[in-house]
């Protein structure tokens, strides 16, 4: 029977109460042909992944840009036909700039509205909607909401080493590596880095090239992450950009090696105080144009929340909590 993927966001928001304290709201949209409540969400456009879909349905239905925080898994249900549906669901925090001003009502959405986490379980007309909900009432009393997002990409695929490229950090992407390194453009999008970090090897540089261009930012060309320095053994300079990340606190790319992002992701878990696990075996494994996601608490003390996959595939990649 067929399968209806969809994806969507719960967006949030912190302001001011009366007493001047904080308080975390979530938007809400209302179906005027379903007359229901519920978060934005939408299908998948042809060859469209998970998390590009996601953040383009936000934005469609409500007029806001985000970028994906954590992952907050899915819901199946049936829908027409007696086919099952499935949902896939992120945390995306509203930006400063974003307003309800930027809706404008049309058939689908009637109206928007930021709604407290209380007043939002008792708006929401659906039960499986209120268990989404309390998935991220989970996050927000654990203080685990408010992260940013470190993805580890491995470059896509490149020529053999040989003859014509005896030097590794030679090698140029072959044509399907080419390919790749467009196809998921809109994917990494989805996480919105601002910045951008590549080893100085041919086929990381090209890897990270179109998404550069699409993001109009200039990469840093680091040769501490590749896998040139890797070989050395020496992995402090590796420890220093790590470290140099998690002070900024800010959605950042680094585009690396099969054998070097491994050691990247257990810095990241080692300087943040999070066990190292079996969740980082996903990463070991990456395909060529794979990448994961990691999003970290932003705090004094950086705490990994969770750990997303994604190989080179349309779908929504697999998460791991940490806690």
């Amino acid at each position: 029977m067929e399968e209806v993927y969809a994806a969507g966001t719960v967006p949030w928001r912190k302001v001011k109460t009366k007493g001047g304290k904080k308080q975390v709201q979530v938007l809400l949209v209302y179906r005027a042909k379903y007359a229901d409540w519920s978060f934005p969400k939408g299908k998948l456009d042809p060859e469209e992944t998970l998390a590009a879909a996601a953040v383009r349905e936000t934005y469609e239905e409500t007029g806001l840009r985000v970028s994906l925080g954590c992952n907050l898994g899915k819901i199946e249900y049936r829908v027409s036909g007696g086919r099952q549906k499935t949902v896939q669901y992120w945390a995306a925090r509203a930006t400063k700039t974003s307003a309800l001003k930027h809706f404008q009502p049309n058939d689908e959405i009637a109206q928007i509205r930021w709604l407290s986490l209380k007043k939002a379980a008792k708006q929401l007309s659906y039960a499986r909607d209120r268990e989404l909900l309390g998935v991220f009432k989970s996050l927000v009393a654990h203080k685990k909401l408010d992260t940013f997002a470190v993805v580890l990409l491995r470059h896509a695929k490149a020529e053999p080493r040989g003859t014509a490229y005896p030097v590794d950090s030679k090698r140029p992407l072959d044509d399907f590596g080419a390919y790749q390194a467009q196809a998921i453009v809109a994917q990494l999008r989805a996480f919105k880095p601002k910045h951008l970090i590549t080893s100085d090897a041919k086929r990381c540089r090209a890897t990270i090239t179109p998404l550069a261009y699409r993001l109009h930012r200039s990469p840093d060309i680091c040769a501490a992450i590749s896998q040139d320095t890797w070989d050395t053994g020496d992995l402090s300079q590796l420890q220093e950009i790590v470290q140099e990340v998690l002070n900024s606190q800010e959605n950042t790319l680094l585009c690396s090696h099969r054998p070097v992002l491994p050691d990247i992701a257990r810095e990241f878990a080692l300087q943040t105080r999070t066990p190292v696990g079996k969740y980082l075996d996903a990463i070991a494994t990456l395909p060529p144009a794979g990448f994961a996601v990691l999003h970290i608490t932003r705090r004094k003390r950086p705490q990994l929340v969770s750990v997303e996959s994604y190989p080179l595939k349309y779908g929504g990649g697999s998460a791991q909590n940490k806690n």
